[in-house]
């Protein structure tokens, strides 16, 4: 069995282990120059940011992807119905098709009418299957 007077001594050599690495710690924290400190920061709240921005477009590809699973579920007449009464509420649907036939991208539509980019997408594609090939 270990002795009383092995395990002190382990403590010991432990905790003289342990003020060693706090002081090279402490060293190496009093090295950090300021500025590069406020240039992480700033980094670190500008990729806040980013991912802010990604979360939103990927909700939106979500919600998009769920408007069309469902229209893809329906019947092709039930189809044809849901495209037409999806965006007809508020005139987005002949704001964004405006817009296109104007030459916008779905970026500049969504940001002159406010209307997500999803949305805008969805809208332009649902136009796009409506029309009969020729």
């Amino acid at each position: 069995m270990i002795s009383v007077h092995a395990l002190f001594m382990l403590q010991f050599l432990l905790d003289v282990i342990l003020v060693v690495l706090l002081l090279a710690l402490y060293k190496k924290l009093r090295m950090i120059d300021p500025s590069n400190l406020k240039r992480l920061i700033e980094a670190l709240e500008h990729g806040q940011v980013l991912a802010d921005k990604i979360e939103k477009n990927l909700k939106e590809k979500r919600e998009i992807t769920e408007r069309l699973e469902q229209l893809v579920e329906g019947s092709p007449a039930q189809g044809a119905h849901r495209v037409s009464s999806i965006p007809a509420h508020s005139g987005k649907r002949e704001q964004v098709l405006k817009l296109y036939t104007q030459g916008k991208d779905s970026s500049e539509i969504s940001k002159q009418t406010g209307i997500p980019m999803g949305e805008v997408e969805l809208i332009l594609s649902l136009q796009k299957s409506q029309k009969p090939a020729a």
